[in-house]
C-alpha cells in the first residue's frame, strides 16, 4: 500500500468495519501519527509510572463495579466516557483556579481543558435530541456549529495572547487551537500563522513545515525562494517539536494523586484534543525532490538531508516510508529502499494481525479490562511515543512478536 503523501496519517487501516470499541483500542495507537515528533515531559521516575498503574487500575474496578457488564462489552469507550464526564465539576473548579494563578502557558493550557468540556457538553446535548445525528449531514453540519460556538470565545482568548506574547510554547499552543477548528479563521486566530511560530521557534522544524505548506499552495511558481528557504530550515532542523502534548504544560501537582477519576478524565480530554491537531503535508517536499529539481546539487543535497531528518530518533512511521520515496527519487539502491518497504508492510502487517485476534476473542471481563486500562494508558503511552519515536517502539515490538516478520510482511502487502 503506498504511503499517504498528503498527511501523516498512519499507513496501516486493517479493520475498515471495526466495531467501535475495537477502533478505540487502535486509537491509541494510529493516532500518533498525526502528531510530529512531539517531545514532551514523560514521567520516567518509577513511582510516578506506578502512581499511573494504580490510578487506571482503581478507575477501571470501579467503572466496571458500576457499569451493566452487557453494556460495556458492547459499547466500551461510550459507557467510559459517560462514567469519566462525572468527574467535570471537580475538575473545572480546578481549572479555574490555575487560570487564575497560573502562567500565561498555564492559562491558555486550562482555557483549551475548558473548551474541550463544553464541546463535548454540546455533543452529548445534541445527540440526546438528535439520536441519528451521524447519519444526516444537516444534523451533523448543526452539531459542528453548536461545537464550535461553545469553544470560540476560549480559543480566541487563546490566540490573543499568543499573538502579543514571544513565547513559542504559547504560539505553538494557539496555532494547533485555531487550525484545529474545522469553521474559517476569524478573531485573533486571523492572525495567527506558520510564519509567526517559525519566528518565534527557529530551529524547529515543525512549524517550517507548516510554512511550506502554506507557500506551497500559491501559484505554480510562486513563492519559490521562500520554498526553498523552507526547505533548507527543515533539512537544518535541530529539533521537531510539534508541542502538542498540553498536560506537561501544567503543574506536576495539579491534581491529588488520590483523585484517580480526574487523572484519568484529564488524561482523556488533552487525548482527544491532541487527536483533532491537523498535520502539514508532506507533498511539497516530495515534490521538491524529484525530476530536473535534484540536477542542481544544492536541491539534491538538500533533499539527502530531508531523508535524513524523516529517519531520525524519533520519527513516525510514516516519516520513514516518505523517506524512502525521497531516497527512491534520489536514486538510492535497491535494497536499501526496499528495507524501507519492508518495514512498512511488516508494520501493517503487525497492525492486521493484532485486530484480527481482537476481534476474534470474545470479549470477557478480562479482556474488557485490559481495553480500560489500555484506554486510560492512551495519552501518556502516545507522549512515550511521540519522544521515543513511533518507528522505533514498533520496531521493538515487532522483535518479540509472536508472528514471523516474513509472515507480517506478507500479510502487509495484502
Amino acid at each position: 500500500m503506498a504511503a499517504d503523501e498528503h498527511q501523516g496519517r498512519s499507513v496501516a487501516n486493517p479493520t475498515e468495519q471495526s466495531p467501535k470499541w475495537f477502533e478505540q483500542l487502535l486509537a491509541p495507537m494510529t493516532a500518533a501519527n498525526r502528531n510530529e515528533i512531539d517531545r514532551v515531559k514523560v514521567l520516567s521516575d518509577v513511582s510516578a509510572t506506578a502512581n499511573s498503574d494504580r490510578r487506571d487500575a482503581e478507575v477501571c474496578h470501579d467503572f466496571m463495579s458500576k457499569n451493566d457488564p452487557q453494556k460495556i462489552a458492547t459499547d466500551t469507550r461510550g459507557v467510559m466516557y459517560a462514567y469519566l464526564r462525572r468527574a467535570d465539576p471537580k475538575l473545572k473548579e480546578t481549572l479555574m483556579q490555575i487560570a487564575a494563578t497560573g502562567d500565561p502557558l498555564q492559562k491558555a493550557t486550562v482555557l483549551l481543558l475548558s473548551a474541550e468540556i463544553e464541546q463535548r457538553n454540546a455533543r452529548e446535548s445534541y445527540f440526546q435530541g438528535h439520536p441519528h445525528c451521524e447519519l444526516n449531514d444537516a444534523c451533523q453540519l448543526e452539531l459542528s456549529r453548536l461545537q464550535m460556538s461553545a469553544s470560540r470565545a476560549n480559543v480566541d482568548a487563546v490566540a490573543k495572547m499568543a499573538v502579543y506574547s514571544k513565547d513559542p510554547s504559547l504560539y505553538a499552543t494557539a496555532f494547533h487551537a485555531c487550525a484545529s477548528s474545522p469553521s474559517k479563521k476569524d478573531g485573533f486566530c486571523t492572525q495567527v500563522n506558520a510564519a509567526q511560530w517559525a519566528s518565534r521557534d527557529p530551529e524547529n522544524g515543525i512549524p517550517w513545515l507548516h510554512v511550506l505548506q502554506e507557500l506551497s499552495q500559491g501559484s505554480e511558481g510562486e513563492n519559490q525562494s521562500t520554498i526553498a528557504d523552507a526547505l533548507y530550515k527543515i533539512s537544518k532542523a535541530k529539533r521537531f517539536d510539534a508541542q502538542t502534548n498540553i498536560l506537561s504544560q501544567l503543574h506536576n501537582q495539579t491534581l491529588s494523586e488520590s483523585d484517580s477519576i480526574s487523572h484519568a478524565r484529564l488524561q482523556d480530554l488533552a487525548f482527544n484534543i491532541t487527536t483533532k491537531i491537523p498535520m502539514p503535508s508532506y507533498k511539497p517536499i516530495i515534490n521538491a525532490c524529484k525530476g530536473s529539481a535534484l540536477n542542481d546539487g544544492n536541491r539534491r543535497a538538500i533533499c539527502e538531508d530531508l531523508a535524513s531528518q524523516l529517519q531520525r530518533e524519533n520519527a513516525s512511521m510514516i516519516e520513514v516510508i516518505l523517506s524512502g520515496k525521497i531516497g527512491e527519487q534520489l536514486g538510492w539502491d535497491k535494497v536499501r529502499t526496499q528495507s524501507i518497504q519492508d518495514d512498512r508492510d511488516a508494520f501493517r502487517g503487525l497492525m492486521i494481525d493484532k485486530a484480527n485476534k481482537a476481534l476474534a476473542k470474545k470479549k470477557s471481563q478480562e479482556d474488557v479490562m485490559k481495553l480500560c486500562l489500555d484506554d486510560l494508558g492512551a495519552s501518556r503511552k502516545f507522549s512515550q511515543m511521540n519522544v521515543e519515536g513511533e518507528y522505533k517502539q514498533y520496531q521493538e515490538e515487532l522483535k518479540h512478536y509472536p508472528v514471523p516478520r516474513a509472515e507480517l510482511i506478507r500479510m502487509g502487502k495484502k
